[in-house]
């Protein structure tokens, strides 16, 4: 779908949704009629700056005109498109400015849009006069044209009021020929006009939308508004993580524990009187231990308390223990960053440390977390947070490959912040890599 026709779509959905009154489109219309006999001037004012612009002075003025010209207009549409259209019309600040107007795009699609503008609005006005005023004529003039003549024959005029004008309208709307085309059949196109009058306001806006609007600010109110949603499921993910996280904590955990007591508990008491039950309950007892173990396991995995508590430092210093070889972490993160990015990282960092346990073969590791700005990072946010993760282990990491790394599945885990993804691994190693992530708080 191109982006008129995207704009055109949703120029249509805010009629369907808001439904845009029959008077209220024909004051649209009304006043896009006179829109577009005072813009007749703007594609005058940029053929004439256009050529004008190789004499300074002259080329100058007119260039000044042609702006303030486009300026005012594209105000006019702006405010007519908000209060009676129901669209947000951005006219583009840079029509009619360029001095080399004939290699600007947005001032000749203004200057196009002014020209269409007449042809548009008379057809909007032959179409509200069809769908609108000729019913409203017919509903008014037949009755009366009939009354008359009836009142040429001593009808219902010289009767007497009101017996005379009550029977008199009875015997007009007694002739079915008279009901169908005279009242029901202009009542129905008057009815119509509303769903007539709501496609022309949505035309008139796909129109203004294509021509008129700037099309780099609706596309950066699009990214912000992307961006934005973004940011929010990532924040309800993360919220909906440590809720279950500490559901499993306080519930489903603990009443585990209290198992394992109470079969501690029965065990002691059985001592040796029924060793085969006995025996039962030390192996019921060491399950529910085990499943204890994985449990505190499982909520590790989804937001370890100690990162909440203490930070990032702690929480990696905590699975760097677990590891045989010897974990060197180095983290100047002050103040500390928003839960959500501590939670990228931590988990990011934790994969590629498991990865160098599974495939490098190393004996040492490296991991260093700090606020930078990359050269090659997009103008996100001013400052960013890298984190490198080293080990002098065979190198040959691949994070495109299928080889079981996780390192695809950690790309896009970093997408769903802005984050990136930098691996270094020649054959033989060192492997390094690079982390960025923006510091959003």
């Amino acid at each position: 779908m191109t982006a008129a026709a995207s704009k055109a779509s949703g120029a249509l959905a805010w009629v369907r949704r808001r439904g845009v009154l029959p008077g209220t489109a024909l004051a649209h219309l009304g006043l896009g009629a006179l829109s577009a006999c005072v813009g007749l001037a703007a594609p005058i004012l940029a053929l004439l700056a256009a050529g004008c612009r190789m004499v300074p002075p002259l080329g100058a003025s007119a260039w000044s005109v042609s702006a303030r010209t486009f300026d005012a207009l594209g105000r006019w549409e702006s405010w007519r498109f908000a209060s009676f259209g129901g669209v947000v019309v951005r006219p583009n600040a840079q029509a009619g400015r360029s001095y080399l107007i004939g290699t600007d795009g947005c001032t000749w699609r203004a200057v196009l849009y002014w020209v269409v503008r007449p042809f548009l609005a008379v057809l909007h006005v032959v179409v509200a006069a069809l769908v609108v005023c000729a019913p409203l004529v017919v509903l008014v003039a037949q009755p009366l044209a009939w009354g008359n003549a009836h009142r040429r024959g001593g009808g219902w005029m010289d009767s007497s009021w009101p017996q005379g004008w009550i029977a008199s309208w009875s015997e007009y709307l007694g002739d079915s020929a008279r009901i169908v085309g005279g009242i029901l059949l202009p009542g129905a196109v008057l009815v119509m006009s509303g769903p007539v009058l709501h496609v022309l306001v949505t035309l008139d806006g796909w129109t203004a939308l294509a021509l008129l609007g700037s099309q780099e600010e609706l596309l950066a109110d699009r990214v912000n508004t992307l961006e934005v949603s973004r940011t929010r499921a990532v924040d309800a993910a993360e919220a909906e993580r440590l809720r279950i996280e500490r559901d499993l904590h306080d519930g489903a955990q603990q009443r585990l524990v209290a198992l394992t007591i109470l079969l501690g508990r029965a065990q002691a008491q059985l001592a040796d009187r029924e060793p085969g039950v006995r025996t039962l309950l030390a192996e019921a007892k060491a399950e529910a231990r085990a499943a204890v173990t994985e449990l505190r396991d499982i909520t590790r995995g989804l937001r370890p308390p100690v990162l909440v508590d203490r930070g990032l430092d702690a929480a990696l210093s905590a699975v760097a223990a677990r590891f045989p070889w010897p974990v060197r972490i180095d983290i100047d993160l002050e103040p500390r960053p928003s839960l959500t990015v501590e939670s990228v990282l931590y988990f990011a960092i934790s994969e590629c440390l498991a990865n160098v346990a599974k495939h490098a073969h190393a004996s040492r590791a490296a991991v260093r977390v700090c606020r930078a700005t990359p050269d090659h990072a997009p103008g996100i946010c001013a400052s960013w947070i890298v984190a490198t993760v080293t080990d002098d282990g065979v190198g040959g990491a691949d994070p495109t490959g299928d080889a079981g790394s996780g390192l695809a599945g950690l790309t896009d885990r970093l997408a769903g912040v802005d984050g990136i993804l930098h691996v270094s691994s020649p054959p033989g190693g060192p492997t390094v890599i690079t982390i960025e992530v923006p510091d959003v708080h």
